[in-house]
């Protein structure tokens, strides 16, 4: 019997989804481009992955099974595994994948630099209703999230190829020498939600604390429009950076409006670059980024739609993506179908028919 309570007190659940694209038709002015029924599949672990779950007042686990690597490496096709323990009513501990952020956009889910977190070990206290702070250490699999530098030694000299057992008193003291201590992602949430709305501050350190992000944001609604807007600060002292800016103040907005048949959503993001990455142009740089999306639903199951996206307004070669497009079902099955032109000095248009099932 007592067996019996305890699985009931446990839920588990199985998902999966299948995504199937083809592209009816694409054709690139630039290149010259022209391809016909191209197929492709594709579920990515932010989709509808083969997911296995169970949760219960005091665990529960998840394990998603996609196509996705993490950070490069094929990790068996597994790509978020996560238990989480609550000892006490106010403390839930997550172990392994966690991500979050300050407010995400829902038109393409991609727009906020808010974000943290990956996977390691994050702290939860609720001590008052609406109140809770996150504290992450996310080191990523396979590292320590603090590691001296004799440990880094040893990293470095795997990275160059060399075997620490075979290396002399001398080639190995040479690698400790220019080894440092490292500390890897360490993020802070902080969020209280009441009638006023909700309102939320986070702290982001990557690098050995190299690369810092602060950031606070503000969300309510006034029905029927929901609003909400993230304020951050990021700022970094990595040397040769290329990849990104990574010194930078930036706002972003998000307003979303429902009225009877018609869904309205805006994205706007604007970033003031305050140092360039390495060889590029000296100049501080402003980003505007732009997303807006009109959907019409024409029946239970179907809707009409418009997504019109430009991922920097201000830069000298105009480039804005239109994509009209319909939603509906067949079935089970959901098809989205539409038409991309991305509008710039050689236009590019193609036509997607996407299909997919979740079980």
């Amino acid at each position: 019997m007592a067996a019996m309570v305890a699985a009931a007190a446990v839920a588990a659940e199985v998902s999966a989804g299948i995504k199937i694209d083809v592209n009816a038709i694409e054709y690139d002015a630039g290149t010259k481009e022209f391809k016909a029924l191209e197929v492709n599949h594709h579920n990515n672990d932010w989709e509808s992955p083969i997911s296995f779950s169970v949760s219960g007042e005091k665990a529960g686990a998840t394990l998603h099974l996609s196509e996705a690597a993490i950070d490069g490496n094929d990790l068996g096709k597994f790509t978020k595994w996560n238990i989480w323990v609550k000892p006490i009513d106010m403390l839930t501990v997550n172990v392994g994948h966690w991500d979050t952020n300050l407010n995400q956009e829902s038109i393409s889910w991609g727009g906020t630099k808010s974000g943290i977190g990956s996977q390691g070990l994050t702290f939860t206290l609720a001590p008052t209703e609406g109140f809770t702070f996150d504290a992450t250490f996310a080191p990523g699999y396979g590292k320590g999230w603090f590691r001296n530098a004799d440990a880094v030694a040893r990293e470095n000299a795997a990275e160059a190829g060399d075997d620490w057992d075979t290396l002399t008193e001398a080639q190995k003291d040479a690698y400790i020498d220019a080894a440092k201590s490292v500390v890897e992602e360490l993020g802070f949430k902080l969020q209280y939600s009441a009638d006023f709305g909700t309102v939320n501050a986070i702290f982001d350190a990557k690098n050995t604390f190299k690369e810092l992000k602060f950031g606070a944001g503000y969300k309510n609604t006034f029905d029927p429009l929901t609003i909400w807007v993230n304020a951050l600060f990021a700022t970094s002292d990595k040397e040769n950076e290329t990849e990104d800016f990574t010194n930078y103040v930036r706002v972003e907005a998000f307003q979303e409006a429902g009225l009877d048949a018609l869904t309205v959503k805006a994205f706007e993001a604007f970033q003031f670059n305050t140092k360039t990455p390495d060889g590029a142009d000296t100049k501080a740089k402003i980003d505007l980024n732009m997303k807006l999306y009109l959907g019409y639903k024409l029946g239970e199951s179907t809707t009409a739609y418009l997504k019109v996206q430009d991922d920097d307004l201000l830069q000298d070669n105009f480039k804005m993506s239109i994509n009209p497009g319909v939603e509906f079902k067949v079935g089970d099955c959901g098809i989205d179908a539409g038409v991309e032109v991305t509008a710039q000095e050689k236009i590019k248009f193609s036509v997607p028919v996407k299909f997919s099932m979740n079980f």
